[in-house]
C-alpha cells in the first residue's frame, strides 16, 4: 500500500441515483461550478464521503482557502488539486470540521469505564496503560480519558500498575497548541458532571483550566493518520468522528489498518456511536462482548 495519497482520474463521477455528474473534462473549465458538484467530485477522487460533511461549515473552509490561493472559482481549486499532490493532501483536514468536548456521547465513555479493568489485566506492576486519541482536536478527548481513568480507580497516576499514558494527535497545529494550554469555555464541558468538573479543572477568569495531574499524562504530537506511520504498543485506541466518518473506499481501509498495527493484540478500538464499522473493517476488529462502541483487536 503506498505510503502517500495517489490521486487516481476517474472517467466520470456519479451523482443521485447512479446520474453521471460530468466528466472530468467537462468539469476542469466550469467557471459556475456549484459547491455541490465539487464536494462530490472531491469525494471521489480521495475516498471522502461528501455527505458527512458540515456543508457550510466547510464551505467557508474552502473559499478561504480559494481566497488564499487567488482563485475565483471552485474548477480552478479542483484543477489545482489535480497538479498538486501537497495541496491534495490538506484538503481532507481543510474541510473537516470538529465538534469537540469534554465527555461526548457520556454513555460511550461509561461503556469504555466498565472495559478499563479488563485493560490492565496481567500488566506487570508499574506498567501504565497506553492509549492513543487520534484526531484529538482541542484536546478534551485525551483530557476526558485521563480523568475517566482517575475517577475510575481512584489513584495516582502511574503507581501500582494503574497509571495511564496518552498520546494525542492531530494534523492541525493551532489546535495541537491550544490543547496544550488546556483551556475551554463552559460550552465544551456541558457534559461534565459536576464532581468531575470540581475535582479535575481549576477556574481561570471565563474558562476551565484541566488540572496539572490530568496534563501530565497527555502528550501531544502532529500526526497524520493515512500517511505518517502507527505508534506502537497501545493498549487503548480513541478514534471518533474521524476515518469511520470522513474516509471511504482505499483512504478509509488504510486508516483503519493502521489503528490496528498501533494496537497490541487483544486491545480495545473506541468509535463514536454514530459509527459504524463496514465489513472490511470487521476484518480487523470484533465488537467487545457487551459493548456497542468498543472494539477488540483481532489476531
Amino acid at each position: 500500500m503506498a505510503e502517500g495519497m495517489r490521486f487516481e482520474h476517474k472517467k466520470c463521477f456519479r451523482g443521485k441515483q447512479g446520474t453521471s455528474i460530468a466528466s472530468w473534462a467537462d468539469l476542469a473549465g466550469d467557471v459556475n461550478m456549484t459547491y455541490d458538484n465539487f464536494l462530490k467530485v472531491v469525494g471521489e477522487l480521495f475516498d471522502l464521503d461528501w455527505r458527512k460533511y458540515r456543508r457550510r461549515s466547510a464551505r467557508r473552509q474552502v473559499e478561504k482557502r480559494l481566497r488564499e490561493l487567488g482563485f475565483s472559482n471552485y474548477s480552478q481549486y479542483l484543477e489545482r488539486l489535480r497538479a498538486d499532490p501537497e495541496e491534495a493532501r490538506k484538503l481532507p483536514d481543510l474541510m473537516r470540521i470538529t465538534v469537540s468536548r469534554f465527555f461526548r456521547e457520556k454513555t460511550c465513555w461509561w461503556e469504555l469505564a466498565e472495559i478499563l479493568p479488563e485493560l490492565l489485566k496481567g500488566k506487570d506492576r508499574g506498567v501504565p496503560l497506553r492509549a492513543w486519541c487520534a484526531g484529538c482536536c482541542n484536546g478534551e478527548e485525551a483530557y476526558s480519558l485521563a480523568i475517566l481513568f482517575l475517577w475510575t480507580f481512584g489513584s495516582t497516576m502511574n503507581v501500582d500498575g494503574t497509571g495511564i499514558d496518552i498520546l494525542a494527535t492531530d494534523i492541525d497545529e493551532k489546535v495541537l497548541t491550544r490543547a496544550h494550554v488546556g483551556c475551554y469555555d463552559q460550552r465544551t464541558l456541558r457534559e461534565v458532571p459536576t464532581e468531575i468538573l470540581a475535582r479535575f479543572f481549576n477556574q481561570s477568569g471565563r474558562q476551565s483550566c484541566v488540572d496539572e495531574s490530568i496534563r501530565n499524562v497527555v502528550r501531544f504530537k502532529r500526526h497524520n493518520l493515512t500517511e505518517d506511520a502507527s505508534p506502537a504498543g497501545m493498549d487503548l485506541v480513541l478514534c471518533r468522528y474521524l476515518a469511520f466518518t470522513y474516509y471511504r473506499g482505499q483512504r478509509r481501509r488504510q486508516a483503519a489498518e493502521r489503528l490496528w498495527a498501533a494496537m497490541k493484540p487483544g486491545a480495545a478500538l473506541m468509535i463514536g456511536r454514530k459509527e459504524e464499522l463496514g465489513p472490511l473493517e470487521e476484518e480487523m476488529f470484533e465488537g467487545w462482548l457487551g459493548a456497542k462502541v468498543v472494539f477488540r483487536k483481532r489476531i
